[in-house]
């Protein structure tokens, strides 16, 4: 089925225009239409946009669609421009029209209609997530699937449409991480995971599914739908109220995390490699966009040029963390190792040293109440002790 319902939301843009209050010939039109549009091999997404738009469009007419005029038509269009909506939805309203117009053979009437992109209409950095800010996301999710969706989700820079169709079979590690096979606009493609990887791993080892291959990657774990896959409402769901957890305060949906991690990658892939791990058409303008968006390479000529940069670059700050006792690589959020219990950070080193104090101050007042529960009490601590020193000895630190 795919994490869209699309025959749900046909049957309701269907039933919305057979309930709607404008004539039954331009319903009878915009039915006819949509036919064509199937006959065309146009997608069943596009197709219940089209019925949806057309049937906006019907209603503001005030009359039949066939026996509009060009006066009618570029009235709605003057009402579309004026109103609150997006820049692209006012596209997509106008693109309707027109396509409908040159289907009825009267595309003179809608040459005029302009469906030209404007440069402005691109994200400016400050509306992007930092690496700062998805680690925050992260950190804010409570279950390994969680934390593993937003990983994944950034580090991938895929489409939600084709992370959310993944199957367990389709995610193979390898000795630097993992690599995942997704399906697109462009087709198949393989896509190198890096950071999310110990993410990624940690949901796999719990997937309710973990042995069938073929089971879908992102599954419920709920009491409604366990085990089912994802559809598209439960990942906007779930980032919105992750983000809103986190604290992050610019507007969070799926695609953003695609915007953010394009923009990222321009400052160190080039335009064809770009194509290739984003599954971008070959030719795209696409690369050139998020290259301009980033603007760092000039920023640091700039800097450097007037002795205020330094000159070894930033790392990025999603790299995984290894440890150092075991070699396990870890995720950017970790605090302890996932595999062996040490702690990867002087601030979880510290709080180790916090717990052996609250307990020997615990010992010292049960020992003033009772001595034989606390001869008893001091063994289990003792032991807890060598475990949380094991751990805290061989701490790395924050660079």
């Amino acid at each position: 089925m795919g994490i869209y319902d699309f025959d749900k939301y046909l049957d309701s843009a269907e039933r919305r225009i057979y309930e709607a209050d404008y004539s039954q010939s331009s319903k009878d039109t915009i039915f006819e239409f949509e036919s064509q549009l199937f006959l065309e091999g146009i997608s069943k997404a596009r197709v219940i946009k089209y019925l949806s738009h057309c049937s906006m469009f019907a209603k503001w007419l005030d009359t039949d669609i066939k026996s509009a005029t060009e006066s009618d038509i570029k009235r709605v269009v003057a009402k579309i421009e004026r109103s609150n909506l997006s820049h692209w939805s006012k596209l997509d309203y106008k693109s309707a029209i027109r396509r409908l117009y040159r289907w009825l053979g009267k595309p003179e009437m809608v040459e005029w209609i302009s469906v030209r992109v404007k440069k402005n209409q691109t994200k400016i950095p400050e509306e992007l997530l930092t690496e700062e800010e998805i680690k925050k996301i992260i950190s804010a999710a409570d279950n390994p699937r969680d934390r593993a969706i937003v990983a994944v989700l950034y580090d991938s820079g895929c489409r939600i449409s084709e992370m959310g169709n993944m199957k367990i079979k389709h995610v193979v590690h390898d000795q630097y991480g993992a690599v995942i096979t997704v399906n697109g606009k462009t087709g198949m493609r393989r896509v190198r995971l890096i950071s999310s990887v110990p993410y990624l791993s940690a949901w796999l080892d719990l997937h309710p599914h973990r042995n069938n291959s073929d089971a879908y990657l992102w599954v419920g774990h709920g009491t409604t739908n366990n085990g089912n896959q994802l559809q598209y409402q439960a990942f906007r769901y779930l980032v919105r109220k992750l983000a809103k957890k986190a604290g992050i305060q610019k507007r969070v949906h799926n695609h953003l995390f695609r915007h953010s991690r394009s923009t990222e990658l321009a400052q160190y892939l080039t335009q064809a490699q770009m194509e290739e791990h984003l599954g971008w058409v070959h030719g795209s303008n696409m690369p050139s966009v998020y290259i301009h968006m980033s603007g760092k390479q000039v920023d640091n000529a700039l800097l450097k040029m007037h002795g205020l940069a330094k000159e070894e670059d930033a790392k990025p700050q999603l790299s995984p963390i290894k440890c150092p006792r075991c070699r396990t690589m870890n995720g950017p959020t970790s605090d302890f190792c996932c595999s062996c219990g040490m702690a990867l950070n002087s601030v979880a080193a510290t709080n180790i040293d916090n717990m052996q104090q609250l307990g020997m101050q615990l010992l010292l007042e049960i020992g003033a109440k009772d001595p034989k529960d606390a001869q008893e009490l001091q063994g289990y601590l003792g032991k807890l002790k060598e475990v949380l020193s094991e751990s805290n000895s061989t701490s790395i630190s924050d660079e």
